[in-house]
């Protein structure tokens, strides 16, 4: 038995020579193809496969496996000659992080991550929604931290606010609160640029989480290294 660690690029293959008879998928974020090839030639082919999957070739072993990735991600399996099995993939995910303005994604699609809106830049007296998406398997994650980090030469943020739903909707019945205590309204307290980054956590609804931010400053824009971070952490 082998457990290989691939670090995926989006829709390059990796093919490995490597016989078995079972084949265990245990971590992916996002769906991934795999070919199980003998002699030369494709014996099985796994279409959209996620982790936890497993197959068992028992009748004719492959030879080889190819792997094919929609998005930059890690992959990890198992190749073995020996029943293998996975109890509990949930506590298996990884962490999700993203941050505005880095390695986009597109909406609705495998890959979780920022979809679109930037703070960096923004302009005097201005406002803009920042969406992430957490991916198919969003329901998995329990807990998202938001980390939003203003910088001069305007004075900060106004109306700082998070939302979360099955689409970009920043209607106010998906308006979070903070997810560990009552104290922290729908609403951050003003954020000024001085403070450095300002972090709460909240439990997301559905997919998509949203952040809206208004520059409180009338005259300078938000630096150009203003930025959204979270990280979403599944289900221990």
């Amino acid at each position: 038995m082998k457990r290989y660690s691939l670090q995926m690029q989006a829709g390059v293959p990796v093919e490995l020579d490597h016989p078995g008879r079972f084949f265990t998928l245990l971590e992916s974020v996002a769906p991934v193809t795999v070919s199980l090839q003998r002699a030369g030639k494709q014996a099985e082919l796994l279409e959209s496969i996620t982790a936890g999957f497993w197959a068992d070739f028992e009748d004719d072993p492959f030879t080889r496996v190819r792997i094919i990735s929609p998005g930059p991600q890690t992959v990890s399996f198992l190749v073995s000659m020996v029943r293998t099995g996975v109890a509990d993939m949930e506590s298996g995910l990884p962490t999700i992080t993203a941050a505005s303005g880095t390695n986009p994604v597109v909406a609705g699609d495998a890959m979780p991550g920022w979809v679109s809106g930037d703070i960096a830049n923004l302009a005097p007296s201005a406002g803009v929604t920042v969406i992430f998406d957490l991916g198919p398997h969003w329901d998995r994650y329990g807990v998202v931290s938001v980390s939003v980090f203003p910088q001069a030469p305007s004075s900060g943020l106004n109306a700082v606010q998070i939302y979360s739903g099955p689409n970009a909707s920043t209607s106010s019945i998906r308006r979070l609160q903070h997810a560990f205590g009552s104290n922290w309204g729908s609403t951050f307290s003003n954020m000024a640029s001085a403070n450095g980054t300002n972090q709460t956590h909240v439990r997301p609804t559905g997919r998509y989480v949203m952040v809206y931010a208004v520059n409180a400053d009338a005259a300078n824009a938000l630096g150009a290294s203003s930025s959204v971070i979270i990280a979403a952490y599944p289900h221990s």
